[in-house]
């Protein structure tokens, strides 16, 4: 029973802190940020309800990739300009490596409007050809 009210009292102090998350998230994001988050259609739903985890959901269904704009054209170009000039950094291990070029391609389909009218299908050996070529350590056997 303790335990219970022991959980109790922490979802209630973060219920409380629902207002303070959602406007830390507001306060550090950029003017052109928060000009793509207010289009959202559900933006005033999720604002009067001080919802810290829908605005992060709205933050990143408008923020897919490093691109300030709704243009679908432009997206795509920046999108596969992203995919093409990808390099492992300096202290990235592999594993970092991958995933950043899994999302970065991820991001680069999702500004497909149409999956026949696809911009690039890079098939999975080309995929980890471009990622072995882009490494920037290279194990030598």
């Amino acid at each position: 029973m303790e335990a219970m009210k022991t959980y109790q009292r922490k979802i209630e102090k973060m219920m409380d802190a629902r207002p303070k998350l959602f406007g830390l998230i507001l306060r550090d994001m950029s003017l052109e940020g928060k000009d793509e988050v207010v289009q959202d259609p559900d933006y005033d739903v999720l604002s009067e309800a001080t919802d810290p985890e829908k605005l992060w959901q709205v933050i990143v269904k408008t923020h897919k990739i490093d691109c300030v704009t709704s243009v679908d054209t432009v997206k795509e170009l920046a999108a596969g300009k992203a995919y093409q000039s990808i390099k492992q950094g300096p202290f990235e291990t592999l594993a970092q490596y991958s995933e950043r070029i899994r999302e970065t391609y991820g991001a680069y389909k999702a500004t497909e409007k149409d999956p026949v009218d696809a911009p690039i299908d890079v098939k999975e050996p080309d995929q980890a050809i471009d990622f072995l070529q882009n490494m920037k350590y290279r194990w030598v056997m």
